[in-house]
């Protein structure tokens, strides 16, 4: 238990007597969200102590009785709840709105017109990533697959390696990975730049190895937002640039 209901009760041992100082001892150990459902027969039940001492308690630190003790508690863990949300909810927002401003800000459209056209041209499209960046992966195909769009995705090493090695100059390969040091999309990354098919990378890292083999290179989010539990907010980022390429393609299907 723990705020200004439970620091009044706290404060109040010093000068309690032998059984309050028990009573002090034992409430505490009951979860607020809990006892504000009680009953007072409930509670002496629970804590092994009297309801009359429980009620002359409840008077002496300031209360009308045991009923207007557990209004303000309530009114307490309801305060504690809201407080916590809005503290979560605001951390999330500024984590994700934060990644999104910097992958905005680095976004090339014309690199975007340029994928968009190699895609609508390509005989296949093949999009890979582990981990967290195959999320994306599944938006993309999905949102290109309904247009009749032959692309390509894999969960399967193994199946990833064999579409790897049958692409030709024909085809687009578009890469993930936030750290940019994925060893399976590096050896892609290499098969591509040595059969000269056009590839695209999206990743956290400009400088790693993986974006040195890019035609295309996108740039998801800052390296800050990797290490301060950005995991979410890479994924949204990364799919935030895949969409803006998927509008572009749809945009140019209209025509």
């Amino acid at each position: 238990m723990e705020g200004k209901v439970i620091e009044k009760i706290a404060g109040f041992r010093s000068s309690a007597t032998k059984k309050e100082k028990i009573l002090i001892d034992r409430i505490k150990d009951v979860d607020s969200s809990e006892l504000i459902h009680m009953s007072i027969t409930e509670l002496a039940s629970r804590i092994d102590i009297t309801e009359a001492t429980i009620l002359r308690f409840c008077k002496k630190i300031g209360y009308k009785g045991f009923q207007d003790f557990k209004i303000s508690l309530s009114q307490e863990v309801a305060y504690r709840r809201k407080d916590m949300k809005n503290s979560t909810v605001e951390k999330s927002y500024n984590r994700f709105t934060s990644a999104l401003d910097f992958t905005i800000s680095n976004l090339n459209m014309s690199q975007v017109k340029e994928v968009g056209e190699h895609i609508l041209r390509a005989k296949k499209i093949c999009i890979f990533g582990i981990g967290n960046s195959y999320v994306p992966t599944m938006y993309f195909y999905n949102a290109l697959v309904k247009e009749g769009i032959n692309i390509w995705i894999s969960t399967d090493s193994h199946i990833r390696n064999m579409l790897a090695l049958n692409l030709t100059k024909d085809d687009f390969v578009i890469l993930l990975s936030s750290s940019g040091k994925t060893l399976e999309m590096i050896n892609i990354a290499k098969l591509c730049k040595k059969y000269g098919i056009s590839l695209a990378v999206i990743t956290n890292q400009n400088t790693s190895e993986l974006a040195s083999y890019a035609n295309y290179l996108f740039i998801s989010s800052s390296k800050e937002n990797e290490f301060s539990g950005g995991e979410a907010s890479s994924i949204v980022s990364q799919t935030f640039i895949l969409d803006v390429i998927v509008q572009n393609i749809l945009k140019s299907l209209k025509k």
